[in-house]
């Protein structure tokens, strides 16, 4: 993982610690190193018990209950070639295992930041005197009109469904990488409003079919009340149901996790944005 963390540094500023040592305690409780994942997901793979078990709980994606090999994830509401997939992108190719992209394209809510990075999209202009990294941040979309609706029903200011327009940043940076996308927002919604255990049917996924990578960020209070409500009380019910726990690595290191420059994008995927939108909107 340092080998993939160091190229990626120089473009990291705003580098915040998390804020309580019980915090991270309760992280590392849920969180397994990479390194260590990758055995075991190579033992329970093979595990045809732990395979007939999570099959007879039903109400998981055939997507992914058919995939013929275990895969290394990561989840976001929409996949972008950001610094933060990039990275997730380095990692995934020092590993034996391939990679898949899992979208959950839900409603665009601007207090998200990761949804508000999709229509406020913050790109990398290079460092100043002192080697920080200089960001600006543009809207592609209008917040007015387009806050509250799904993503897939969003369009960018020069009128062009941002999904699409996504979706070609993707393939310009990473040509081949679309493929590589499996779309749960129909799984999601029918679990999620049907099911208060729907966090539950997410986790099973990762206790044989793969290893999602994720960071949950304590110090931003939505996401602290969500993961205590949520994420925590459904790993341990997890766990005790099926004896194993979901594998989970954090993709960014706690010291750097919160640094706002994994949703910038870098500066050559930055100048195709705001030279693809000035000739859009002129």
């Amino acid at each position: 993982m340092l080998r993939a963390l160091a190229k990626h540094i120089p473009l990291l500023d705003k580098l915040n610690f998390i804020e309580t040592r019980s915090d991270v305690e309760v992280l590392e409780s849920i969180y397994t190193p990479f390194s260590e994942a990758l055995l075991i997901i190579k033992e329970r793979w093979g595990n045809d018990s732990l395979k007939a078990k999570i099959l007879r709980k039903g109400n998981l994606p055939e997507e992914i209950l058919s995939l013929t090999a275990p895969k290394l994830f990561i989840c976001r509401p929409l996949i972008v070639p950001n610094l933060e997939i990039s990275y997730f992108l380095d990692l995934a190719s020092q590993s034996s295992l391939d990679h898949t992209f899992l979208e959950y394209r839900d409603t665009l809510v601007g207090r998200n930041k990761d949804k508000r990075a999709l229509g406020k999209v913050i790109c990398t202009k290079g460092k100043d005197k002192i080697h920080r990294c200089i960001y600006t941040k543009t809207s592609i979309i209008n917040f007015n009109t387009e806050e509250g609706k799904k993503i897939d029903n969003i369009n960018t200011l020069w009128n062009e469904p941002l999904v699409e327009f996504k979706r070609k940043l993707l393939a310009n940076a990473f040509p081949g990488e679309e493929k590589n996308i499996i779309n749960l927002t129909q799984w999601f919604n029918e679990r999620r409003y049907s099911s208060k255990f729907y966090y539950q049917d997410y986790l099973t996924l990762f206790l044989r079919n793969g290893i999602i990578f994720e960071n949950f960020l304590l110090g931003d209070p939505a996401e602290r009340e969500f993961f205590f409500s949520k994420v925590l009380p459904s790993f341990k019910k997890v766990e005790d149901m099926f004896g194993v726990r979901p594998i989970i690595v954090p993709l960014l290191p706690f010291e750097l996790e919160k640094s706002e420059g994994w949703l910038a994008y870098p500066e050559q995927v930055s100048q195709h944005i705001i030279r693809y939108a000035s000739d859009k909107l002129t």
